[in-house]
C-alpha cells in the first residue's frame, strides 16, 4: 500500500516572499490533497476508486487508442496509478522526447536552487548571478530579472521557432549565452510574452551559482530522488538546452507531475519553496492569453505562469506543461489529477514546415480536447 499522508492548508492572496525560510507546505490553489512517497514506484489502487468512473475512462481510452501519433496516455489520481496506456511501438521503458516540457523541470530547478541558497530572489535581476556578458548590456537590459526569465518575458528580440534563423544561428553561436544577451531589446521586460530562449538561459545561470550543468542539477535533486529511469538532456554549447532536448520516460513525466500537485513534496522532503508551485501556476504575462487563445479548444482565461501554462474552465483551474507536437503534464488539483500525454510526430519529407506547424497545432488542440471532453469527466 502507497504511503499516504495529509498535507495541510497555507494559503495566501500576497506575493510570496521565496528569500524567507522554509516552514510547511502551501495549498496548492487552495486545495488540500494527499501526498505519496515518489521515491517508490506509483502505485495502482487495489480496488476501484470511488471518484473515478472506471466504465466511462475504458471507453475514453478506447477512443483515443487509435488517435495518429499518440504513444502514450497516464492518468495519476489521489496519488495512484490508474490508467497506464502505451501506443504504437512505445513500451514502458521507451524514452519520450517531450520538447517544451523541458521548459517546467528548468523552472522547478531554479525553485529548488532558490531553496538551495545558490539564488537569493527570482526578482533579482540576471547580471547578478550570470558570470559573462555582453559588451551592448545597458541600463534596459539591466532591468532583466530571473522572473522575466521564468514568464518567457524578457524583452529580448529573439525565437527560439527551430525554423527561424535566431535558433540556428543560436546552435552555431561560439558562446550561445552571449550570443542571446546580446540580441536587442523588442520590450521592456516584462511587458510581452515570448516563447524566447529563457529557459536556455536560465540553464546557464543555474551553471554559473552552482557549478553544475542544469542537467546534472537536475539528476542531483528530481531524477536521482524521484528515482527516474532512463533520461537524456542534450546540451548547445556544452550548457543544458534548457528549452527543449529532455527525454524521459511517460511514467516519471507521472512522478514529475504529481510532485507538482504536492506542492515540491517528494513524500519526505520539500524541494521548492514554500508557495513555488502556487506562484508559478499563476498568470505572470500580460499578453499570455492572446498569445496561446488560437491553440486552446474551450479553455479560457489561459495564461502563462513560470515555465508552465495556466487555464481555467468553468470553476476548475488546471495547469501544464507543454511541448511541441502534443507532449503534455498536466496537473488539476482540484481534481487531485495529474495526465501525461506523449505523441511522436515527424515531419514528412515531402511536407512544408508551414503544413507541419498547422497539422501540428491541430493534433495540440485535438488532444487538449479530448482531455476537457473524455478524461475529466471521468474523475470528480
Amino acid at each position: 500500500m502507497t504511503e499516504m499522508m495529509v498535507m495541510t492548508e497555507n494559503s495566501t492572496n500576497s506575493a510570496v516572499d521565496f528569500s524567507k525560510p522554509l516552514n510547511r507546505p502551501s495549498a496548492l490553489l487552495n486545495d488540500v490533497h494527499s501526498a505519496v512517497d515518489l521515491s517508490k514506484p506509483l502505485q495502482t489502487p487495489s480496488s476501484p476508486l470511488n471518484d473515478v468512473d472506471s466504465v466511462a475512462l475504458k471507453r475514453a481510452i478506447g477512443k483515443v487508442a487509435d488517435y495518429p501519433g499518440l504513444t502514450s496516455l497516464l492518468i495519476v489520481k489521489n496519488g495512484y496509478l490508474i490508467s497506464e496506456n502505451y501506443f504504437k511501438q512505445a513500451r514502458r521503458e521507451s524514452v519520450q522526447k517531450v520538447c517544451s516540457v523541458s521548459k517546467t523541470f528548468i523552472g522547478i530547478s531554479i525553485g529548488i536552487a532558490v531553496k538551495q541558497g545558490y539564488i537569493a530572489h527570482i526578482d533579482d535581476p540576471i547580471s547578478r548571478y550570470l558570470k559573462k556578458l555582453p559588451a551592448n548590456w545597458d541600463e534596459q537590459k539591466n532591468r532583466i530579472t530571473i522572473r522575466h526569465l521564468l514568464s518567457m518575458t524578457n524583452g529580448l528580440e529573439f525565437s527560439d521557432d527551430p525554423g527561424h534563423k535566431d535558433y540556428h544561428e543560436l546552435l552555431n553561436a561560439n558562446d550561445p549565452v552571449l550570443y542571446v544577451l546580446s540580441k536587442p531589446m523588442a520590450a521592456e521586460p516584462g511587458e510581452k510574452f515570448n516563447d524566447d530562449p529563457s529557459a536556455f538561459l536560465l540553464s546557464a545561470i543555474i551553471t554559473d551559482v552552482t557549478g553544475m550543468s542544469a542537467s546534472d542539477f537536475a539528476r542531483t535533486w528530481i531524477f536521482r530522488p524521484l528515482k527516474f529511469g532512463k533520461r537524456k538532456w542534450r546540451s548547445i554549447g556544452g550548457r543544458t538546452a534548457g528549452m527543449n532536448g529532455l527525454s524521459i520516460r511517460p511514467l516519471d513525466m507521472a512522478k514529475f507531475g504529481q510532485l507538482l500537485l504536492q506542492n515540491g513534496f517528494n513524500g519526505k522532503d520539500f524541494f521548492l519553496p514554500s508557495g513555488w508551485v502556487k506562484e508559478m501556476s499563476s498568470g505572470q504575462s500580460k499578453n499570455g492569453i492572446g498569445a496561446f487563445r488560437n491553440n486552446m479548444g474551450t479553455v479560457t482565461d489561459a495564461n502563462y505562469g513560470l515555465m508552465c501554462w495556466i487555464a481555467r474552465m468553468n470553476d476548475l483551474k488546471f495547469f501544464w506543461a507543454m511541448g511541441s507536437g502534443g507532449q503534455r503534464i498536466l496537473v488539476i488539483p482540484k481534481n487531485r489529477m495529474v495526465v501525461v500525454m506523449t505523441t511522436s510526430m515527424k515531419q514528412s519529407f515531402f511536407m512544408s514546415r508551414r503544413r507541419f506547424t498547422e497539422k501540428r497545432f491541430c493534433q495540440e488542440q485535438d488532444l487538449l480536447q479530448f482531455f476537457i471532453d473524455h478524461i475529466l469527466p471521468c474523475a470528480k
